[in-house]
């Protein structure tokens, strides 16, 4: 069985054979990899019969391509149903991917930084580079004059890493007091903050302030909002330690196909085929093709849930399955509420 989990997850099988067995012995070997690849392979099969293509008889590339083309038609049907034409600026598909997850999100509580805090913060550690990126001559008249969720979201994207890790160590000397319950947010940032701003990812969150948003530099002007819309999920899961997937169905009734597809993966001879909607939009967005498809979201899934099935020492399974991509603090996991040098620790982490 670890030979064939190793193919769906491109490891090693030594490593695979090695981290399972460990896991095994912690919990009196209860066999529950040979359950998920049954329960993944039966399902995988009858989803691609859906599909309509014959689960025996499908290669890698077909299936992809027979995802990508049911990825778009749904993609297509929801930018219908909210009045988007496919001209239309890619200004207004975020616009409307944030709507679409503040409305359908159930976006939740978490302890977070205070505004004011945030403020004083900012004045012990300057944002230069966001400063000139604004025009900005005066920190006091940033401040005065724009969004502090946004100046604080923005610095984390543009500013340097040593400024990054002088303010993660100036957020973990706080108490509990420079904190507060607030609900998370997605923020729609103005031209200005990512204009002529190059970065490496099209979707950034912060832990402090509790804020996802897109950064727009480098999208193609035909991405569809649901891709935009997932990539804020995915955010979102990070800052609220939750699964939000349940909103998957939420945004439109024809996307409940996807819902029970997070850890599905199609073995074939070039390596799995994802079904996991995350990494269909991730090769939406980024233009990608079938040699360079993405199955990272699938194969973290498929190991959440192998973790999970293992009822006895969770964290001693979570170590043992660490050295085969399982994550510690993958988003997924149980929300743990943090404040001070807990929270400043979860971001260190993250990063």
């Amino acid at each position: 069985m670890s030979r064939a989990i190793a193919k769906l997850l491109s490891k090693p099988e030594e490593l695979v054979s090695s981290a399972l067995k460990k896991a095994e012995d912690i919990n009196g070997n209860p066999s529950a990899d040979v359950r998920l690849l049954a329960d993944n392979y039966q399902l995988t099969r009858f989803k691609i019969a859906q599909l309509g293509l014959d689960p025996n008889d499908t290669t890698g590339e077909e299936l992809y391509e027979a995802l990508k083309t049911k990825f778009t038609a749904d993609s297509l049907q929801l930018d219908k149903a909210l009045g988007l034409s496919g001209a239309a600026p890619i200004a207004e598909k975020i616009d409307k991917a944030v709507q679409l997850v503040v409305t359908n999100g159930h976006l939740p509580q978490r302890w977070l930084l205070k505004h004011p805090t945030a403020k004083k913060l900012l004045r012990q550690l300057p944002p230069k580079k966001l400063s000139k990126q604004l025009g900005y001559r005066s920190l006091d008249s940033l401040l005065k004059r724009e969004n502090i969720d946004e100046i604080w979201l923005a610095a984390r994207q543009l500013e340097s890493r040593t400024w990054q890790s002088k303010m993660t160590k100036a957020v973990s000397h706080l108490d509990s007091a420079a904190f507060e319950a607030r609900r998370l947010q997605v923020l729609a940032l103005p031209d200005k903050f990512w204009q002529g701003a190059k970065a490496s990812r099209h979707f950034i969150s912060d832990f402090f302030i509790g804020a996802a948003a897109v950064w727009p530099s480098g999208l193609e002007s035909d991405s569809h909002v649901l891709a935009i819309a997932l990539g804020l999920l995915r955010e979102l899961e990070k800052l609220s330690g939750s699964d939000l997937s349940g909103s998957l169905g939420d945004l439109n009734p024809a996307l409940r196909w996807w819902l029970d597809n997070s850890c599905l993966l199609s073995s074939h001879k070039d390596g799995p085929v994802s079904l996991n909607i995350h990494d269909l939009a991730v090769d939406h967005l980024r233009g990608r093709s079938y040699q360079a498809r993405s199955s990272q979201h699938a194969a973290q899934a498929l190991l959440d849930k192998l973790a999970r099935s293992y009822e006895y020492a969770p964290e001693k399974v979570a170590a043992a399955l660490k050295g085969i991509g399982y994550n510690l603090t993958d988003d997924t996991n149980s929300a743990r509420e943090l404040a001070g040098a807990h929270l400043a620790l979860e971001y260190a982490e993250a990063e």
